[in-house]
């Protein structure tokens, strides 16, 4: 793996994260929601430029569209991976160099333990184990259920920033 997929779901984090499994080849705009769940910023028109500039050689079927197969969906990954072309998300794991795969195991793994709760990291408090990555450790991340009280705390927040809002449309 090239360090500049360090940050990004690689194919076999992706395919054993989300199921069922996909479908190949994909369309263009199939590959590039293949490629935002990965972590990277792209859309069918960036998918469209890369291969009229060459940069991923694409097939297609008899009616003219376009045949994603993995491997050319990697090769975009890898490309758009080198020139930085990250979500937010996945700018979030940069900066802590933190596996986004271990990020959402690890969100999954406290949602199975408070099954009340919705798989939505609003309901988690997340903490981050710092890693070594001189060493090429990456930080660990953990979740856990807020409690009643940081549950109340963070409503009354969101509560108060809606209120905020709605005066500043006011004037």
């Amino acid at each position: 793996m090239r360090q500049t997929m360090r940050h990004v779901l690689k194919r076999e984090d992706y395919e054993a994260l989300y199921w069922p499994p996909d479908e190949y080849p994909k369309n263009t705009l199939a590959a590039a929601e293949e490629l935002k769940t990965r972590g990277l910023q792209a859309k069918s028109a960036t998918l469209d430029y890369l291969v009229a500039k060459g940069i991923v050689p694409v097939p297609m079927d008899d009616f003219g569209h376009r045949q994603w197969g993995k491997r050319e969906i990697d090769e975009a990954a890898e490309y758009l991976a080198g020139s930085q072309c990250f979500t937010p998300g996945t700018w979030k794991h940069v900066m802590e160099d933190s596996d986004p795969a271990q990020d959402l195991r690890a969100l999954r793994e406290a949602a199975a333990k408070a099954p009340h709760l919705p798989i939505n990291p609003d309901y988690f408090v997340r903490t981050l184990m710092p890693g070594a990555a001189g060493l090429g450790i990456y930080a660990t991340v953990h979740y856990r259920p807020m409690t009643e009280e940081e549950n109340a705390a963070w409503r009354a927040k969101v509560e108060q920033a809606r209120k905020e809002r709605e005066a500043s449309h006011v004037r």
